[in-house]
């Protein structure tokens, strides 16, 4: 009985060992898939997201050179393709002079252009060099065309098919004896042409525009593409940590590679993840939530890497890649609708006011709220720092105004960000699917010229694309130009108009006009230049100082020979005024010219009341404690007259012209001008009357007790010497 109960025992122990043997392998078995399995997923994973990744950001980096080369290739065409530079150099000797006014060395600076040249293929050499914004003497040394470059011009102008525009070119060049580094520069090369289209002949002159591919362009493309290290090589990257993408010359072979360092993305992924994978691996009863984990933290991975190549990092929405992935998709499936692109207009002064910070927190709550306007199956992006685009879906243009008019309200509503309250602008452009375009690119360019023409009328109203935009700009974009070489050519100049004191009738100060003689304009009136000019801040911000300062000089001049208490009142752009550190401007003109304060007087239109960027409140303040007079200009005609006086106390008002016409014949128009006065003296301002040209006027504006008259019947806006023999012989203009 014991015996056998021994043995059954022995059976049991057995078995149960045995069992524990079989489990242990099972475990073991179990624990090696396991672990055998999810490192070799990870594996894979990381792989698959390393050539993802790659692909991905070869064709991004590609698609940047391709845009690099396009955009000189268009910078080049707005020259090229022009009726007095074809005139000037077709002829046997090219017109030198032409030349050095109008291809300028500013190309290098505005346009980023660091070589121009101006080829005659005929003769094989190149007429005329810039270089580094230096015009070179000896035109040949700008850049080195061999034979075969010279054999491929002149094969590609004998073809009858090949269009007369070469772009995306790369050359090598060795600078000297002393530099024996290469540089590789992206060239376009056009014949110039006509304005009208016609075929240029064989041997038309060719204009040449190249861009070093240098450190700048590479942090460019660097910030863009969030590639690090980027270096030109002019041989194949052999290092395997570093990817590289060809840049090819015009016959599609490689002459350089543009290198950067690539960290895998997947490795990382690996490193990070297989730990805890090993460590969840050791329970048998975690292996399948373990493999469960580990597929999601894969697809939350592969998210983020979308996210990182398709979406905005501080804002979260789409980017310019994903929005035309849209576009795409919706023109091809042929929905109608609107694309819309704006751009917040006073980002720069928010951040130079108030700091990086706030800007940005400025953005975000400008994305949220363009988020929140989008419905199913569209889309909102961000281009750039201060730019969006919207794709809204739409079947009618009631539907679509009324959208977009609830859009732009919506937008305008002041932000709240720390307690500050901040005043958005913005230009807002818009083209059609499929009125305006058929595919992506061509409806983001025809908003962006309809946002355009937004910015130059100062409109916060939205603008709907037009065909006629585009070449109105080409030509506003060249006058453009000329006006940023003016003041340096000596082309612009101060005029002067008499204010006449209706009471003493002595002339008591005078308004600095600004005119602008162009050499094939002729005189350019200041309301189609003046509107340029206020587009570019920089450009502005120039020629005001310059009339501010030529201003002070000339009635320092005056007050000296003529009269001490003359003053000069001078005209001030809201974009001015805007400028942080403005009213310092105006001291250092005073100071200078060792005048006091009441000598100037700034003429502001009353539509500066409409905005209250608080860079503006805080410069009209400054200088009024300074004790700078201030008038507006254009009284009646603005946007809030009681608004604004209640705002920024003003020392005078100039009635409009508009309302002299009827003086004092019309009863309505008279009885305006009464009122106007009525109320500039009961603010405690002095009233002027602009535009006066009849005897009949001056006597009723001295009637009903206006201040000081303005116009031709004193005299229109003279040139010093003549306002001073004014100032000399007739002093004296109202009996």
């Amino acid at each position: 009985m014991n015996q056998h109960f021994a043995s059954c025992k022995a059976w049991v122990r057995s078995s149960w060992h045995r069992f524990l043997v079989n489990q242990t392998a099972l475990l073991t078995a179990l624990l090696l898939i396991g672990v055998f399995g999810v490192g070799g997923l990870l594996a894979n994973s990381a792989a698959h997201e390393n050539r993802e990744f790659r692909m991905l950001l070869q064709h991004q980096v590609a698609a940047g050179l391709r845009e690099q080369a396009d955009a000189l290739g268009k910078t080049l065409s707005d020259y090229a393709v022009w009726n007095e530079f074809k005139d000037s150099v077709s002829r046997t000797h090219p017109d030198y002079r032409w030349l050095s006014q109008n291809l300028t060395p500013s190309i290098y600076t505005n346009l980023d252009v660091d070589i121009a040249l101006l080829l005659d293929p005929a003769e094989r050499k190149v007429v005329y060099a810039i270089k580094f914004g230096q015009v070179l003497a000896d035109p040949s040394h700008a850049l080195p065309l061999s034979d075969e470059d010279w054999r491929w011009i002149d094969a590609a102008m004998r073809a009858p098919h090949q269009k007369a525009r070469f772009s995306a070119l790369a050359l090598r060049e060795t600078l000297g004896k002393h530099d024996r580094s290469p540089r590789l520069y992206f060239t376009a090369i056009q014949p110039v042409e006509s304005e009208q289209g016609e075929i240029p002949p064989q041997h038309a002159k060719l204009l040449l525009f190249a861009r070093d591919l240098d450190a700048p362009l590479l942090h460019s493309l660097s910030t863009s593409y969030l590639i690090r290290d980027p270096q030109v090589l002019f041989a194949p990257e052999t290092n395997p940590a570093r990817m590289s993408q060809p840049v090819t010359d015009h016959d599609g072979r490689p002459v350089a590679w543009l290198s950067w360092d690539f960290t895998p993305p997947g490795d990382a992924l690996l490193i990070r993840l297989l730990p805890g994978a090993i460590i969840l691996c050791l329970s048998l009863i975690g292996v399948g939530a373990l493999l469960n984990r580990q597929a999601r933290r894969l697809q939350r991975a592969e998210g983020e890497l979308s996210r990182l190549s398709y979406h905005d990092h501080a804002t979260g929405l789409p980017n310019r890649h994903k929005l035309r992935q849209h576009l795409d998709t919706v023109t091809a499936a042929s929905h109608p609708g609107a694309c819309v692109l704006l751009t917040l207009a006073n980002l720069a002064q928010v951040a130079e006011t108030y700091g990086p910070r706030v800007s940005e927190r400025l953005i975000t709550g400008l994305a949220a709220r363009l988020d929140g306007e989008i419905l199913a199956g569209e889309m909102v992006a961000r281009l750039g720092e201060a730019r969006f685009a919207l794709w809204l879906q739409s079947n009618s243009d009631t539907e679509r105004a009324a959208r977009l008019t609830r859009l732009q309200h919506h937008l305008l509503q002041p932000l709240t960000i720390d307690e500050l309250t901040l005043h958005p602008r913005f230009q807002i452009g818009v083209s059609l699917f499929p009125d305006d375009g058929g595919d992506a690119e061509t409806l983001l360019q025809q908003a962006g010229s309809a946002m355009q023409q937004a910015a130059r009328q100062g409109r916060q109203a939205w603008v709907r694309f037009n065909s006629g935009l585009s070449e109105a700009r080409r030509q506003q974009g060249q006058l453009q130009m000329a006006l940023r070489h003016a003041l340096d050519l000596g082309q612009l100049r101060l005029n002067y108009q008499p204010f006449v004191d209706l009471g003493s009738g002595r002339i008591i100060g005078m308004e600095a006009l600004l005119r602008w003689s162009h050499p094939q304009h002729g005189d350019v009136p200041p309301g189609v230049f003046i509107p340029l000019a206020e587009e570019d801040d920089a450009l502005i911000n120039s020629l005001g100082a310059w009339v501010l300062d030529e201003a002070c000089a000339q009635i320092a001049l005056w007050r000296r020979r003529y009269a001490p208490a003359l003053f000069i009142a001078v005209n001030v752009s809201v974009r001015q005024m805007e400028t942080p550190g403005f009213h310092h401007i105006v001291a250092a003109a005073l100071k200078r010219h060792h005048l006091p304060a009441d000598a100037i007087e700034l003429e502001l239109t009353e539509n500066i009341a409409a905005d209250s960027a608080p860079e503006l409140e805080f410069n009209l303040s400054s200088l009024q404690r300074m004790g700078v007079s201030l008038a507006i200009d254009d009284f009646g005609t603005g946007y809030a007259s009681f608004s604004y006086l209640r705002r920024f106390p003003a020392v005078r008002l100039k009635i409009d012209r508009q309302f002299f016409d009827g003086v004092p014949e019309d009863p309505q128009s008279s009885n305006l001008v009464k009122m106007i006065v009525a109320l500039g003296h009961a603010m405690g301002a002095q009233v002027i009357g602009e535009g006066v040209e009849r005897a009949e006027q001056v006597a009723f504006l001295k009637q009903i007790g206006g201040d000081i008259a303005q116009g031709y019947f004193f005299s229109k806006p003279l040139p010093p010497r003549a306002l001073e023999a004014l100032l000399a012989e007739a002093p004296y203009m109202v009996p």
